[in-house]
């Protein structure tokens, strides 16, 4: 995933990939983390993109994608995405190559 955020916020454009996630509730959790139900993500506190992938994500194990989101304002939950291009039917490169 690519972030970016106005000239204003003074914040360079943030690159994420993430190969692998697997959740371990066992496992030791930041202090500001708490385990929730997929019906019951908080997306209110989270940022503006997440609720836009993070529900695919969850319901598909297979899941990948990439997308460029960009922000009307700094990182952070306060901001909003004022446009995008994710595509949940993008595939992996190999897969796509076949």
């Amino acid at each position: 995933m690519l972030f970016s955020f106005p000239p204003s916020s003074a914040h360079a454009p943030m690159r994420v990939r993430v190969l692998e996630a697997t959740p371990d509730l066992a496992a030791e959790q930041p202090a500001a983390a708490s385990p929730c139900s997929v019906d019951a993500v908080p997306y209110e506190q989270m940022w503006a993109d997440d609720k836009i992938w993070m529900p695919h994500l969850l319901a598909r194990a297979d899941s990948y994608f990439e997308a460029h989101f960009v922000f009307d304002g700094p990182p952070g939950a306060a901001s909003r995405v004022v446009e995008h291009n994710w595509d949940p039917a993008c595939r992996p490169p190999e897969a796509a190559a076949s």
